[in-house]
């Protein structure tokens, strides 16, 4: 994400980075990635990764709630002008408050008190192709219309599949796009793509001991920026150090084959039962599970099992945060609300 980075140090005009591709390319794993490197440098204001299926990720009202209670977080300063997150909540919570009132109550308003000159804040949106056909213009009218109110220096990160209708839309906002994934006529931005995923390997993996380069692994992934993802986590896995002699001994197929192979390994490790039981949790749960359900599960079973092994099983699919000792799903890590 070269390119990202160039334009946060200098987005012009622009609001918005928008990152286009179909499904698997990766764009989640992108947002969550930069969401939390973001973090880490003091950067991030927000994160909200939307979902077709849930409620709270597809709904304008909660996104401008999850803008506002993050903001809440890393700023003190703009907590007290809205109240803190209960006066974010009684907000949300009064129906007779449209989406613009709320923008208005929650964003425009408070963030107008501050200077001009305040340090660049980055808002990451991911999949606004997910958000529901009837909220879709809502969230397309706060960030192609209402967002550009806010200042200078809150600007968005936002991800989506390349819909004619979500490019020409988002356009009229002035973005900086790019198309990673999934357009034939756009074979320069997708072979960017594939240089991005090779750059990534690089900074990420020290392939000097390897018998492979990034390269290879870059065409391993074949596009997906979610496998490069894991390669790299294995490949950094201390318990692999110096035993990989070919690529394919990790990694024998594509995806799709890595992931049966180690759904199959945690099935085997833990029994039909407790793998319905562990995954169903893992699953259905609303919010992070903290990591201590685990073992919980294993009292409750009187299995033997190892818990550490388990966690780190589950780990493969599963982001633990070091921070409040929970798993959340890789995507929503960075979603508070």
């Amino acid at each position: 994400m070269n390119g990202f980075g160039r334009w946060f140090e200098n987005p012009g005009e622009s609001r918005a980075y928008v990152l286009l591709g179909d499904a698997g390319v990766g764009k989640s794993v992108m947002a969550g990635v930069l969401a939390q490197k973001s973090r880490t440098t003091g950067n991030l204001a927000s994160a909200y990764f939307c979902r077709h299926n849930d409620g709270t990720r597809n709904n304008p009202r909660y996104l401008l709630g999850t803008i506002a209670c993050q903001l809440c977080k890393c700023n003190a300063r703009y907590s007290n002008f809205v109240g803190g997150e209960g006066g974010i909540r009684s907000c949300l919570g009064n129906s007779e408050m449209g989406i613009q009132e709320l923008f208005t109550k929650l964003l425009q308003e408070p963030l107008a008190k501050f200077s001009a000159s305040c340090k660049r804040m980055l808002v990451v949106i991911d999949a606004l192709d997910e958000t529901k056909y009837e909220s879709r213009d809502d969230f397309l009218d706060l960030i192609m219309h209402r967002f550009p109110l806010l200042p200078q220096w809150l600007v968005f990160f936002i991800t989506s599949r390349p819909e004619d209708t979500v490019q020409v839309r988002l356009k009229e906002y002035n973005p900086c796009i790019k198309i990673c994934a999934g357009n034939s006529e756009n074979l320069k931005f997708y072979q960017q793509h594939e240089l991005d995923i090779r750059l990534y390997l690089e900074k990420s993996v020290d392939f000097s001991c390897l018998p492979f380069s990034a390269e290879d692994v870059a065409t391993k992934c074949n596009g997906l920026f979610l496998f490069a993802y894991y390669i790299e986590r294995v490949l950094k896995d201390q318990l692999y150090s110096g035993k990989i002699s070919q690529l394919t001994d990790l990694f024998p197929g594509d995806i799709g084959e890595f992931f049966r192979h180690n759904f199959t390994r945690i099935f085997r490790k833990v029994g039909a039962d407790l793998y319905k039981k562990l995954f169903g949790c893992a699953i259905a749960a609303p919010s992070p599970l903290p990591v201590s359900f685990i073992s919980y599960i294993l009292q409750k079973e009187n299995s033997d099992l190892d818990e550490q092994e388990v966690i780190d099983a589950f780990s493969t699919f599963l982001v633990v945060r070091t921070s409040d000792q929970t798993f959340a799903r890789s995507e929503e890590h960075t979603s508070e609300l």
